[in-house]
This record gives structure tokens, C-alpha cells and sequence, in this order.
């Protein structure tokens, strides 16, 4: 794809406004999520023993607005990295919140934090119930490590084309097929669900202790709804999958 860079933000754009237009019926799942992850953020105080957490919170906020920024923009790659990197520091604060004591080797870059998830996967594998929570986003890093974080042959999905026996790449990056596009907006929101998850659970209702049933409601109802909406997103790729076999 030749482009200039005038041209390249231009995409960008139309590829963001479309986006909108496109996910216009998901976007209040995307608006939900977001204000699940804002309410508790007028209860937090920052102070010595709570400041990592806290830190650690605005981060992975962040991340979830980079993700799906990018996402529609149309590129790929690059969001699954950034959701990578949210999975990281909830893998850090888990490990935190369980054992405050090892806040000073995070600090200091020692112990288990220098491979964390290779840890958490090898006391999982002798210990099925430990790290619970984490169990689904260990999956999910792995995943999104080969589709967006390396330069492996994966992370090229949806880039490049064969045309004429000219071989191509595209700028931008998304599926073809509708569902397959949905599907990847509402994996990220699933992702970043299951990260709050930690915090609800470990830090929220453990530490903080808020109670707050309208907030539990709308929390309860949105993972409900991510679930369901993902099984039905990819039971419709694998329809997908199975008529173009057959085309074929």
C-alpha cells in the first residue's frame, strides 16, 4: 500500500469516526465499563501504603481508552499490545494485594516480578486453585502477545495481501468479516472486565470495603452481558468459517 503520511492520518480518522458508526450498538458496553472503572475513583486516596495500587489503576484506565483508540483506528496489533500491557500490571497488583510484603521487590525489579507471568503459571500448574482471577487473563496475555507485542509471523493477520502475485501490506488493520470486527471490540472490553475484576474483588470489597449495591448491580450485569455476547459473536464466525469452507 503506497500512502503518504497526510494520507495515513486521514485514514486514521475516517477509520475512527466509522468505527463509531459501526460499534454503535456495543459502544454503551464499552460506556459501562468505563464507568465502572470511574466510580471508585473519588474513594481513592493516595496515600504511602496504596499509592502502587492506585498508580497501578490509572494505568490500566488508560490503557483501556489506548486500546480501544486504536482499535478503531484499525489497528489490530497495536491495541492487543496495549491491552497486553493492562494485563501486566493486573497481574503485578494481584500479586500485591495477596502479599503486600512483596511491594518492595516490585519496586526493586527482584523475585518473582522479573518473569511474573511464567511464575503465576508454574504455582497455578502445581496449585490449580491459586491466582483464580487470573487464570482467563494468563490465556489472554499469551494471545495477545502473539497477535500484537512480537514481530511474529501472526501479528501480520489482516495486513498482508497477495494480489496479482504482488505481495502487499496494509497500514491498517482489521477483519473482513462484521462479526469477527465485533468480536474483537467486546474480547478487549471481556479483558479489561476481568482486570477490574481483580480490583473489585482484592482491593474494593477486601480493602476499601465499599458497598454499594446499585455499582455491584451494574457490575454483576455487564460481565453477564460481555459473556453472552461473545459466545454469540464467535458461534457466528464459526458459521462464517464453515460457509466460506464450503464455497471453497
Amino acid at each position: 500500500m503506497n500512502i503518504e503520511f497526510p494520507e495515513y492520518l486521514g485514514t486514521e480518522h475516517q477509520n475512527l469516526i466509522g468505527s463509531f458508526i459501526k460499534f454503535k450498538n456495543e459502544y454503551d458496553l464499552f460506556y459501562n465499563l468505563d464507568l465502572l472503572y470511574k466510580e471508585p475513583i473519588r474513594r481513592l486516596i493516595a496515600d504511602g501504603d496504596d499509592s502502587l495500587t492506585i498508580q497501578l489503576y490509572f494505568f490500566i484506565h488508560y490503557h483501556l481508552y489506548f486500546s480501544i483508540s486504536l482499535y478503531f483506528r484499525t489497528h489490530l496489533s497495536d491495541s492487543l499490545n496495549s491491552t497486553r500491557k493492562a494485563i501486566d500490571a493486573s497481574l503485578i497488583v494481584y500479586k500485591v494485594l495477596l502479599n503486600p510484603s512483596l511491594k518492595e521487590d516490585y519496586l526493586n525489579r527482584k523475585g518473582d516480578f522479573i518473569y511474573l507471568k511464567k511464575e503465576m503459571q508454574k504455582e497455578i500448574k502445581s496449585d490449580s486453585k491459586k491466582y483464580t482471577l487470573a487464570h482467563e487473563l494468563l490465556r489472554m496475555h499469551e494471545a495477545c502477545s502473539e497477535y500484537g507485542s512480537h514481530a511474529d509471523i501472526s501479528s501480520f493477520a489482516y495486513r498482508i495481501k497477495l494480489n496479482k502475485k504482488e505481495l502487499s501490506m496494509n497500514y491498517f488493520q482489521y477483519p473482513e468479516v462484521k462479526a469477527e470486527q465485533i468480536y474483537y471490540f467486546i474480547l478487549t472490553l471481556h479483558i479489561y472486565y476481568l482486570i477490574f475484576k481483580i480490583y473489585k474483588i482484592e482491593y474494593f470489597d477486601k480493602t476499601l470495603k465499599i458497598i454499594d449495591q446499585q455499582w455491584e448491580n451494574k457490575f454483576i450485569f455487564l460481565g453477564e452481558e460481555l459473556n453472552k455476547k461473545i459466545k454469540y459473536l464467535y458461534s457466528q464466525i464459526e458459521k462464517e468459517q464453515k460457509n466460506n469452507k464450503e464455497t471453497y
